[in-house]
């Protein structure tokens, strides 16, 4: 689940509940122990997660402050960790800063992390870290994000996005989409059953 924007007093709140949590028994394990999200590589040598970075805040697209972080891997028993992002440190196209890491993900052949970032009031963006250059991409809107990683889809994105109705209004409805962010398939309401269970059919490679 996506962390929610705070004002600053609540999201100060939030950080010292996190950092309680956390115990200081080994810096390496506090680290994981912090990770609110993670996913194992393919080949099940690596993890990838989001590390809260103590006593940071950092201005959201949206006004709010977040708790600043890190994006990260690392051997599945916490050891050898690498940087991969800080949260500020880059910029998304319309030049708001890469606040956030939601979702972090590998790509099936390992050589990406996908992760969702605020990038404007009402959307997410999906983008990539290439894990031997460290150039990051951006592919679409994201307000969840997915990466299938087998069948005949691997390596594309399900996505929610926040679109506007020509008559007026908007929805956020599930989209299939390429590596480059171009929709493959509209896969509808989030909340259908019959939406739910193609998910599931794709993330399981049908």
């Amino acid at each position: 689940m996506k962390p929610i924007r705070l004002p600053l007093f609540a999201a100060l709140a939030l950080l010292a509940c996190l950092l309680f949590l956390v115990s200081p028994a080994s810096a390496q394990d506090g680290a994981m122990a912090a990770a609110a999200e993670r996913d194992t590589s393919a080949d099940g040598r690596m993890v990838v997660f989001a590390r809260v970075l103590e006593g940071r805040l950092l201005a959201a697209p949206s006004g709010d402050s977040l708790p600043a972080s890190e994006l990260c891997v690392s051997a599945l028993d916490g050891s050898h960790v690498r940087v991969l992002l800080v949260a500020g440190a880059k910029r998304h196209r319309n030049g708001s800063p890469v606040a956030g890491f939601w979702w972090p993900q590998f790509s099936p052949d390992g050589t990406r992390v996908w992760f969702a970032s605020p990038a404007t009031v009402t959307s997410d963006v999906a983008c990539s870290v290439d894990l031997r250059t460290g150039a990051l991409r951006e592919a679409c809107g994201a307000n969840s994000l997915r990466v299938v990683k087998r069948g005949r889809r691997a390596g594309c994105l399900i996505v929610e996005q926040h679109r506007y109705r020509k008559g007026g209004g908007s929805y956020d409805w599930l989209y299939l989409v390429d590596p480059a962010g171009k929709t493959l398939a509209t896969l509808g309401d989030p909340e259908d059953p019959k939406v739910k269970a193609r998910v599931e059919a794709l993330l399981a490679g049908k």
